[in-house]
């Protein structure tokens, strides 16, 4: 299944999602093992708590991180819906 037309496009694309799926597996896997469920921030793992200036180290900052992953997922879902 092609998710764009260019070839050299969607592999590099289906990469990506490859390679992003493995890293959230590893984190997940890692945070059992760990017991460290804060390692599943969201905002963290992107990154953007760098520019959030957000306290992304309590409960409320994983809950807030993974409300913005559910918007997110929204919105692109919404998007994908739109263009079919």
């Amino acid at each position: 299944m092609l998710l764009v037309k260019n070839k050299a496009l969607d592999l590099w694309i289906k990469m990506l999602l490859f390679t992003a799926i493995v890293h959230f597996c590893i984190i997940i896997f890692n945070a059992f093992k760990t017991r460290d469920w804060f390692s599943l921030n969201y905002l963290k793992i992107m990154g953007l708590d760098l520019i959030i200036p957000f306290n992304t180290h309590g409960w409320i900052g994983l809950i807030v991180s993974w409300v913005v992953l559910v918007i997110v997922l929204i919105v692109l879902y919404l998007i994908h819906e739109k263009n079919k």
